[in-house]
């Protein structure tokens, strides 16, 4: 098997976090892998804001946690006890930020006048994320990026971002070294193939 298959085999959400924070140079290549993945008409329409700052990180990823707890009555499988999602989404009681204290967040954002610009944002993402575990690197992808930036701290940091109204936020990346041991994957579930010829 070749090494981008046990990548992908590899890679799970982190969602512990050691304070270190990554290099410079892990970064670069990181962003590198998101900026080479395929757009819709070759636009190259994501924009890629990395924070580092650990203050503004927590705020924002306090903004997002509310945001979930908002929906997750109102969500199948969110609720306590369905499919064990409170753990499995960081609803846990005494969670104070959806970014598990990752020391560098890449918020993704692209212009809203693309239509494809959603799934450009998430195969930039995923490569982020293939890049970041070939390197040794944790990430975890989350999700309500477009709720925590329409929040009025949200529109004040994507303006000091220096990105105006017509972009929008789609999702956030998490980045840093793991502070857990590796999960083993789950078996994977019968029956979400159809085959047909």
């Amino acid at each position: 098997m070749n090494e981008v298959m046990n990548t992908i085999l590899h890679r799970r959400s982190v969602r512990k976090y050691q304070p270190k924070q990554i290099t410079d140079e892990e970064l670069d290549r990181i962003l590198t892998a998101g900026e080479y993945a395929p757009c819709a008409g070759g636009r190259q329409s994501p924009v890629f804001v990395v924070c580092q700052d650990a203050v503004l990180n927590r705020e924002l990823g306090e903004i997002n946690l509310g945001v979930l707890r908002a929906i997750s009555d109102k969500r199948p499988g969110m609720k306590p006890g369905e499919n064990n999602a409170p753990k499995k989404l960081g609803l846990e009681p005494g969670k104070v930020s959806a970014f598990h204290n990752a020391p560098t967040v890449i918020t993704v954002f692209a212009p809203k006048d693309w239509y494809n610009f959603t799934l450009d944002c998430a195969v930039a993402a995923e490569n982020m994320m293939l890049a970041a575990d070939a390197l040794g690197i944790g990430s975890c992808l989350i999700a309500r990026a477009e709720e925590t930036f329409a929040t009025e701290r949200g529109k004040e940091v994507q303006s000091a971002w220096g990105l105006d109204e017509t972009y929008e936020a789609k999702l956030h990346v998490l980045l840093g070294y793991s502070a857990e041991e590796p999960r083993t994957a789950k078996p994977r579930r019968d029956g979400r193939r159809i085959l047909v010829k």
